[in-house]
């Protein structure tokens, strides 16, 4: 099998659905679980979208959920902004 090399390992990890993928498998939590805590704290994704986000079948609109991201970076101990600053527009 033909390893990654570093760099392309480190931008995989670096998308938004890696981080959300690996902060839920570390939370421990389960999806459903997860959107119970989300909805507690007025947060709007229902479990479909939390599975789309995770596995990178959907991109989150930031105009639309940036409220909802922001609690559930807290709900899954996420430093703010670390999963929203995934779906800022790259500036080159």
């Amino acid at each position: 099998m033909t390893e990654m090399p570093r760099q392309a390992q480190v931008l995989v990890l670096e998308t938004f659905p890696a981080v959300l993928a690996h902060a839920i498998a570390r939370s421990g939590l389960r999806l459903d679980h997860l959107c119970d805590r989300l909805s507690e704290r007025g947060a709007r994704v229902s479990l479909t979208t939390l599975n789309h986000w995770r596995r990178g079948q959907v991109r989150p609109d930031l105009a639309v959920s940036a409220a909802d991201i922001t609690v559930l970076e807290d709900v899954l101990g996420l430093a703010t902004g670390r999963l929203s600053g995934l779906l800022l527009p790259s500036r080159r």
